[in-house]
This record gives structure tokens, C-alpha cells and sequence, in this order.
């Protein structure tokens, strides 16, 4: 009777020191990243439809799934940050051969934990390199929710990842 009265006493306390909790990073990252990740399709069909040059560039396609990497920083304001790597494809016409192709790549979101939640920071976006034979990251880091900047010339993917970024938080309230 005292062992099991003992063992429950222990589970107890490692409830209420966060083992679990809704607050631990580690445990809601996952939660927030599949949410972000489901978020992106529907985002991403909202912004193409409403701003894209369909004659030049057919729907975008994102993976369903993603990698993260969750990392302890020194700071007090965000004591974590993680990214969810998320592959996607999609057609462009080019004008100078007269064919379509496939253009993939790949979106690196970092969050950062704070007052308890996760927080959608800036994204990186990759390039397939037909000369490189490999993936090539684009020269700027985009802010979540910034304007894009002016010579951007996919604003509905910022669009896209902002809208997908805001409903994955709100999710999470």
C-alpha cells in the first residue's frame, strides 16, 4: 500500500513540475508543426488562386511531411528554437524552351518559443539549382508576417507561409 501510495505521489509531482504539460516545447512543437504543415495546402490554393500568373506558374504542391529540429538557446526570451522543413513542387513555364517543368524546393520555418508558445519567426526558402544539381537557398531570410520585400517576385508565397503560420497558432490557443 505504501509503495503504490508512494508511486502515485511520484507521478503526481512529475505532472505538476511540466513533464508532459501543455507548456513543454519539446512535446508541442510536434502538435504546432503538424499543424503548420497542414496549414500550408490550403494557403497556399488560397494565395495562388488570387495572385499568381496561372499562365506561367501551375499550383504549388507541399509535402506532408516534415522535418523539425528543436535546439535550447542561452536566451530568456525565447529558451528554444526549432524549424519544420517542408519539401514542395511546383510547374513553371519556361518561356525560352516553350515547356513546362517541375521546380522543386523547400521552406525552412523557425520558430521560437515564447511565454509558453511557439512562435513563427522567419522562413528560408530553397531553390532546385539546374547548374548546382542541388538546392540553393535564396539570399534573404523572410520574416513570418513581414512584407515582402519589394523586388520579391512570389509574394503570394510569403502570403502563404504567414496565413499557414497564423492558423497553426491560432490552433494552438
Amino acid at each position: 500500500m505504501r509503495q503504490g501510495l508512494a508511486f502515485l505521489v511520484l507521478v503526481v509531482l512529475a505532472g505538476c513540475n511540466g513533464v508532459g504539460s501543455a507548456s513543454d516545447p519539446k512535446s508541442t512543437f510536434d502538435k504546432f508543426s503538424r499543424l503548420l504543415v497542414q496549414n500550408l495546402q490550403p494557403a497556399f490554393d488560397r494565395n495562388y488562386e488570387s495572385s499568381v500568373d496561372h499562365s506561367r506558374y501551375k499550383r504549388c504542391v507541399i509535402g506532408s511531411e516534415a522535418a523539425v529540429d528543436i535546439r535550447k538557446t542561452d536566451s530568456l526570451i525565447s529558451p528554444f528554437l526549432a524549424t519544420t522543413e517542408v519539401h514542395y513542387s511546383y510547374t513553371v513555364y519556361n518561356e525560352l524552351t516553350q515547356e513546362w517543368f517541375e521546380w522543386p524546393g523547400k521552406i525552412i520555418i523557425t520558430c521560437a518559443f515564447q511565454d509558453s508558445r511557439w512562435v513563427p519567426k522567419t522562413y528560408n526558402r530553397y531553390r532546385y539549382n539546374e547548374t548546382r544539381k542541388q538546392m540553393v537557398a535564396d539570399e534573404v531570410t523572410y520574416p513570418v508576417g513581414g512584407s515582402p520585400i519589394p523586388d520579391h517576385e512570389d509574394p503570394w508565397f510569403n502570403n502563404s507561409i504567414k496565413d499557414a503560420a497564423e492558423a497553426a497558432v491560432n490552433a494552438m490557443r
